[in-house]
């Protein structure tokens, strides 16, 4: 066992009934070991990559908890250094051995569904103290904690009980909803479709609920491939897209559904149109009689177009737009996002401290 801070150390050392000499609070001293063949990295993220590549490096072999690391650079660093030094590198996802997506992976290579255009996916949670708020343990402090080496490659920062138990939530440490969230969706459908690489991704978010952080607690990302798209939204904000918007995968023939103990086929089927036309237009000419404007005016529809026509153009020359609502002009410029630090303090009514 291998931890920064001692009590923590401790309660884990005694649950593994491990003795003293099992106990590290470096992880250098886990890698000299010689009687050590694997380790299983499950730390803050922004330690991945360098643990990973150590590790490699003097010999074992790697269960990483996702993200390989925080930047492209860095992963591609872990896969190299895992083909060069012949290692064992496997990710925590244990979706991939699902059945579910194995089914799915069989449909599709049927031919059931035609040909795989688009798909849809979320990862969602809520909690009364907010998500990623964990108990921030009162006896922590500079004596039982080792805060210089738990920062290791981030930024220095003086020592916060509220970044250390609660690093999901902040830049340094986290890549956010996306990497600590949507990896487990993605993983499991890329492996249904057929693995592959991305030639175009976008994403937004905010935050919208938990003013408390720095990463979004609401994020969307469209992951757009040679021949289908992946649109993908996590948040920390509410509970509700994990029961309203599932895991579908959309052909040209038919649709999968993949629900939480059910793999469900759905063939194409003609779309019957409902006619609301006369109510519509009826609309228009109450309008011109009474001198307002109609419910689907000039001003309605330029709250519609405008994002739709971003849309294009961000589609069209590969960019995220930005919009400035006081000016109403378009610019390809990020617009600043306000930077939130929490308080570090327990809700009693939230989430309790863990035995």
């Amino acid at each position: 066992m291998c931890d920064v801070y001692q009590p923590r150390l401790e309660r884990a050392t005694a649950l593994g009934q491990l003795d003293a000499k099992n106990s590290h609070a470096d992880y250098m001293q886990v890698l000299a070991r010689k009687d050590v063949d694997a380790v299983v990295i499950a730390t803050p993220s922004h330690w991945h990559f360098r643990m990973a590549v150590d590790a490699m490096a003097a010999g074992k072999d790697v269960y990483l908890e996702p993200p390989i690391a925080l930047s492209i650079e860095e992963a591609q660093q872990v896969q190299r250094g895992a083909s060069s030094l012949k290692r064992v590198v496997q990710l925590n996802c244990p979706e991939i051995q699902d059945a579910r997506y194995r089914q799915a992976h069989d449909l599709i290579v049927e031919g059931a569904v035609g040909k795989v255009v688009s798909v849809q996916a979320a990862y969602s949670s809520n909690a009364v103290d907010c998500e990623w708020n964990d108990y921030v343990e009162e006896e922590a402090s500079l004596t039982n904690l080792n805060w210089d080496l738990w920062q290791g490659p981030a930024v220095k920062r003086p020592y916060s009980g509220e970044r250390f138990f609660r690093w999901r939530k902040y830049w340094d440490y986290s890549g956010g909803p996306a990497t600590e969230l949507l990896f487990y969706k993605l993983a499991p459908l890329l492996s249904a479709i057929g693995p592959q690489m991305p030639i175009r991704v976008s994403a937004s978010g905010g935050i919208f609920v938990n003013k408390d952080r720095e990463v979004p607690d609401t994020y969307s990302m469209l992951v757009e491939y040679p021949e289908f798209q992946i649109n993908m939204t996590a948040t920390t904000a509410t509970a509700g897209p994990n029961k309203f918007l599932g895991e579908v995968i959309y052909g040209n023939m038919g649709t999968i559904v993949i629900g939480p103990k059910s793999v469900q086929l759905h063939a194409e089927t003609a779309w019957e149109s409902i006619n609301t036309f006369e109510e519509h237009f009826s609309d228009f000419v109450d309008a011109t009689r009474a001198r307002h404007q109609p419910s689907a005016g000039v001003d309605f529809g330029m709250l519609v177009m405008t994002p739709i026509l971003l849309g294009v153009d961000s589609c069209r020359q590969s960019r995220m737009n930005t919009f400035d609502v006081r000016t109403h002009r378009v610019s390809d410029r990020p617009a600043p996002r306000l930077g939130y630090e929490g308080n570090g303090r327990n809700n009693p009514e939230g989430r309790k401290r863990r035995a």
